[in-house]
């Protein structure tokens, strides 16, 4: 038993400890100090509590609160080595570690694993929605990393799990929110648009901030995405005005940004300027520095409209260096097809070609296809114009591509899907 203590191979009762340590006639403090035992005089600790202050600890500072998270784990197996329903909470929690240090693998390995603890603990767990929350977290982690269809399977998981007379009531709107960022990324726009127009005559159910400003910033995105500029910048403005009084700064980031782009898109490009502008004066205080890729890359191509060529350059050499910095592929894709443009306006075709063949290693990487269509027509055009040998492979790739989306119906509404312009892509909420 000693050795077993000594391990962490179960948590030990302090008066087991007590008994021990009279026995072998050693010091109680100095033996409770080394093996770290809590104190469980007064009262016993409450674990589901201990569990939301890690959770807590992993929002206000990761690392030290993956530590805390290990402690606990330690101090919580079962002395006769079965396994704990709390296990479901431990590992979603991981999950959640690795999702916000962008590590996707580690983090759909932990989210899995807690579904497989919810599920065997199904009757213990079904009110705390445990496995609704987990499966909401691998669809926001699959959405990341660009593959849609799984993620869109985990989030109807997530939704048909839920159960409305248990905890966590926010994970049912936070599931179908993140149902409609998958939709409108896969640019299922219809359905996107119709599940945020049925949400947002919900919008008093909605209790989460976050969750009530990605509603807004999706509509945003789809508004514009539909040509309804005007439309999008009312709907930007209101949000940005919530998001300010409820000190949203992620999602105050996102809103300018949008605004920008609506304004761009109807060409008043000093409105657009300010927008980015604004945005990118909560650098410093946004979570998620992956944002400003995306806004980075759009000021780099208003500046270029504008003729101001060295602001263009600056701004668009950022949002690659930041695109490769923080591993956000999805994003660096656009900021790299951004830069070929630059160096195209400046007539400088081999540094656009490096800038597109980079984007179209990632695009491919990922299985970004209407980015490696529109990226190949670039490379098709520089090496035709260029007299390049690598014309006829590019041309054979570019005709492979146009037939898979013929085979799989895509071609006649493919002009209107293909993405030559840089928009905000939203991100989820959390739970």
């Amino acid at each position: 038993m000693i050795s077993k203590i000594e391990r962490g191979a179960y948590l030990a009762k302090r008066e087991t400890v007590e008994k021990l340590c009279s026995f072998y006639e050693m010091d109680l403090e100095r033996v409770s100090e080394s093996l770290d035992i809590p104190n469980t005089d007064d009262d016993e600790l409450d674990l589901p509590l201990q569990l939301k202050a890690i959770e807590h600890e992993l929002w206000v500072d990761p690392d030290e609160g993956i530590e805390e998270l290990r402690r606990f784990e330690k101090y919580t197996k079962l002395e006769d080595g079965t396994k704990s329903s709390n296990m479901a909470f431990v590992f979603f929690l991981k999950g959640k570690y690795y999702e916000k240090k962008r590590k996707w693998n580690e983090a759909l390995a932990h989210f899995e694993t807690a579904v497989k603890y919810a599920k065997e603990f199904s009757d213990e767990l079904e009110r705390t929605n445990i496995l609704a929350v987990c499966y909401n977290g691998l669809g926001r982690v699959c959405n990341h990393e660009n593959k849609l269809s799984r993620a869109l399977n985990y989030i109807e998981k997530g939704i048909q799990s839920f159960n409305p007379d248990g905890l966590r009531p926010h994970v049912y709107y936070n599931l179908i929110i993140n149902k409609a960022s998958v939709l409108e990324k896969w640019n299922r726009d219809s359905e996107a648009l119709k599940i945020v127009e049925d949400t947002w005559k919900e919008m008093h159910r909605i209790d989460i901030a976050d969750a009530r400003l990605n509603l807004y910033q999706i509509r945003v995105e789809l508004l514009i995405k539909l040509k309804r500029f005007d439309e999008a910048i009312d709907i930007a403005s209101e949000g940005l005005e919530k998001a300010r009084v409820d000190h949203m700064y992620d999602r105050c980031f996102e809103l300018w940004s949008s605004l920008g782009e609506a304004y761009a898109n109807k060409q008043q490009l000093s409105n657009a300027q300010v927008c980015f502008q604004s945005a990118l004066k909560l650098e410093n205080k946004i979570r998620k520095k992956y944002l400003t890729i995306t806004t980075y890359t759009q000021l780099g191509l208003l500046y270029l409209k504008k003729g101001k060529v060295q602001e263009a350059q600056e701004a668009l050499k950022k949002a690659v260096l930041l695109g490769r910095n923080l591993k956000d592929d999805y994003r660096l894709v656009k900021a790299l097809f951004a830069y070929g443009q630059f160096f195209l306006n400046g007539n400088n075709d081999l540094k656009a070609l490096k800038c597109f063949e980079e984007a179209l290693d990632l695009a491919k990487k990922h299985s970004l296809d209407l980015f490696v269509l529109d990226i190949l027509l670039e490379i098709t055009d520089i090496c035709k114009k260029k007299d390049l040998p690598a014309y006829h492979d590019y041309m054979d790739e570019f005709q492979q591509v146009l037939k898979k989306f013929r085979k799989e119906g895509f071609g006649p509404m493919l002009p209107q899907v293909l993405p030559n312009q840089v928009s905000v892509v939203n991100d989820p909420p959390e739970d």
